[in-house]
């Protein structure tokens, strides 16, 4: 490096090494022949001071230039440039790291090194991968709750129907398709009658009732005294209850959107982010939310869940 461009670097460093120095991401300087000539502090905190030396020799324990180096691309004149990099080795686990290379120029505008700004972006890919899982889960409920629309063509004889192949299957198999259903055999009071006509008898008919004379009833009811339990128990049936009796389990009936919106609300998602992962406007959620609330008798989010819990709807 020529007593020139080594006063350049100085003038440059003195502005650069105050704001550089606490970065919280690893930032080095190199310059024009790959030389490291600057390492903030958690630059040199992870990998040791590597001044003076190759930064492929450095950072990489590479003897030539790395193929895809940042470095390289911003002295062709190619500007900044972003890469990520999965990094592992050094008894430390697998990381994801971003690259961020950037010219470093004089006063005549001349690139005479490049700052290389190190991120690590591990826990963001990790996110990102749990919320491709979250997605990926949230289709395979919707194609298992999914209710087809429109019409349905049914054999007029043997029942089977058309599916979205147009090919003619058995309606049970294409409602477990579309249904989280299973069908187990049994038989019904007519069909059994045809079929097992010896073992399932037709049900005997209704005797008609048998009246008494006016003159007999009107004798029975001058004997028997009157009682004040068929007077009080209409007068009770009457009487408006003061306590709502609460509704029970199998009259609460949910439908299977309401049954995602559930789940995502108990895993304490925004109406937003449930708007973006099932494809639904702000309103629909909240609307949807409202129905739920008022069905299992709650004001809050909290209750519902709490109320969905002990409902088993969850």
């Amino acid at each position: 490096m020529t007593a020139e461009s080594t006063t350049q670097y100085d003038e440059n460093l003195i502005n650069f090494q105050s704001a550089l120095t606490d970065l919280g991401d690893k930032v080095a300087i190199i310059d024009r022949e790959y030389t490291i000539i600057f390492q903030n502090t958690l630059c040199q905190k992870v990998y040791n001071s590597k001044i003076g030396i190759k930064c492929h020799e450095g950072f990489r324990n590479q003897d030539t230039i790395c193929p895809d180096c940042p470095a390289q691309q911003v002295f062709l004149g190619q500007g900044p440039i972003k890469t990520e990099h999965l990094c592992s080795g050094n008894g430390h686990d697998e990381q994801w790291v971003e690259l961020i290379a950037s010219p470093l120029t004089n006063k005549e505008g001349e690139t005479i090194g490049a700052i290389i700004v190190q991120r690590d972006v591990t826990a963001a890919k990790r996110m990102m991968a749990g919320k491709d899982l979250l997605v990926r889960q949230l289709h395979e409920l919707l194609n298992k709750t999914r209710t087809p629309n429109g019409i349905a063509t049914i054999c007029m004889f043997c029942k089977k129907t058309r599916d979205e192949h147009q090919e003619w299957i058995p309606i049970e198999t294409f409602l477990q398709r579309h249904h989280d259903i299973e069908f187990s055999h049994g038989i019904c009071l007519e069909c059994g009658q045809k079929q097992y006509p010896e073992f399932i008898k037709q049900p005997a008919l209704a005797q008609p009732e048998r009246t008494l004379p006016a003159e007999t009833t009107q004798r029975q009811q001058e004997q028997q005294p009157l009682s004040k339990e068929p007077a009080e128990s209409s007068i009770k049936g009457c009487r408006p209850s003061k306590h709502r009796q609460p509704k029970s389990a199998a009259s609460i009936k949910i439908t299977p959107r309401e049954q995602q919106i559930l789940l995502l609300v108990a895993k304490g998602y925004t109406s937003k982010v449930m708007g973006e992962l099932l494809g639904l406007s702000i309103r629909t959620i909240e609307r949807h939310r409202a129905n739920m609330l008022k069905k299992l008798s709650q004001k809050n989010s909290a209750a519902l869940i709490q109320s969905a819990l002990r409902q088993g709807l969850l």
